[in-house]
């Protein structure tokens, strides 16, 4: 059986970088950004590689992550790696054979080699918005946004001393997690922030009435995470020093380390997707209690993956919605 904590730790690690102080909707999938991470892993030698799995810290692997998704009805991942036709022939024979995703000659890239990841969900509401009007939602700079407000009554409420939230299930046994920080300053986001530990916040949840209110919104989110990553400790992957022997006879480095996401909340359903791209260069009923979270102001969200395997749920998209 899997342990999971590893990329609980590592989204942590990636949310908290990501969304501290950042005046547009970050949104990222920390397992696209893993799965890179381990093609890089897999593709290098000596010095390079520890240095990067000792910055993840994760004893966990590519066939892992991919046998999360095996049995799901919403999400799907790929890893590809893209390489120029005349940089094909230098690969290492013993690389071609053991690598488990897809490699593919083409004359049209900006690098000479890429590592891309994707990861996309796509899931309907358990129990679909019923009721819509519109509403202003108030940005993180004071201004104010008109929107479609979504509403209904859900049933798992999730409040501590800096949250108050809601899950709301999919009919493929993922769920949707929204966290409202109790203060409504921008300081008090950034601490919640800090505070986020989206698996404990997920297990916490409890049955009550929950009116809930959400915006119909969809995000968009590009990042370079070079700086991010050397700040985890991986500094020769970008280096003359990098060491891809375990890959090609050409030396080789990494230029930069790229991540893209975007994800639309309907009435029906939510649809996600992400992708993450490293370019090589030379060198049941109750009687409830009643709550109310109402996303009207800047709030913390995360669609987090069922698996049937580990019976645990998993954040696969992680994001904060600043402004509308």
């Amino acid at each position: 059986m899997l342990d999971l904590e590893d990329i609980h730790r590592f989204t942590s690690i990636c949310f908290k970088r990501t969304a501290y102080g950042q005046d547009a909707n970050p949104l990222i999938s920390p397992l696209s950004i893993l799965s890179v991470l381990f093609l890089l892993a897999e593709a290098t030698q000596g010095k390079t590689k520890n240095e990067i799995l000792n910055s993840i810290h994760c004893n966990l692997s590519n066939q892992d992550i991919q046998k999360l998704f095996e049995t799901s009805k919403a999400c799907r991942t790929s890893n590809e790696i893209h390489i120029q036709k005349d940089i094909f022939d230098t690969l290492v024979p013993n690389f071609i054979q053991r690598f488990t995703g897809k490699i593919c000659k083409t004359d049209d890239l900006t690098g000479l080699i890429n590592f891309i990841n994707t990861i996309s969900f796509e899931s309907t509401w358990s129990k679909p918005f019923k009721d819509i009007d519109r509403d202003w939602f108030t940005n993180q700079d004071g201004s104010k946004s008109r929107c479609q407000m979504m509403r209904r009554i859900e049933r798992m409420y999730i409040e501590n001393q800096s949250f108050t939230g809601f899950i709301k299930s999919y009919t493929s046994a993922d769920a949707f997690m929204a966290l409202l920080p109790k203060e409504k300053n921008y300081d008090s986001l950034l601490r919640s922030i800090e505070e986020c530990n989206f698996t404990q916040l997920f297990n916490s949840a409890y049955p009550a009435d929950v009116e809930i209110a959400m915006p119909q919104f969809e995000s968009q989110y590009e990042t370079d995470l070079t700086n991010f990553l050397r700040d985890l400790g991986i500094h020769e992957l970008f280096t003359e020093a990098a060491d891809f022997s375990g890959m090609t006879s050409v030396h080789l480095r990494i230029e930069k380390i790229l991540h893209e996401s975007q994800i639309k909340f309907s009435q029906i359903k939510t649809v996600a997707f992400a992708k993450t791209i490293a370019t090589m260069d030379y060198g049941i009923d109750f009687e409830y209690d009643s709550r109310s979270v109402i996303l009207n102001r800047p709030f913390i969200y995360a669609i987090m993956h069922f698996d049937s395997v580990t019976q645990q749920f998993i954040p696969v998209f992680v994001g904060v919605l600043n402004q509308l």
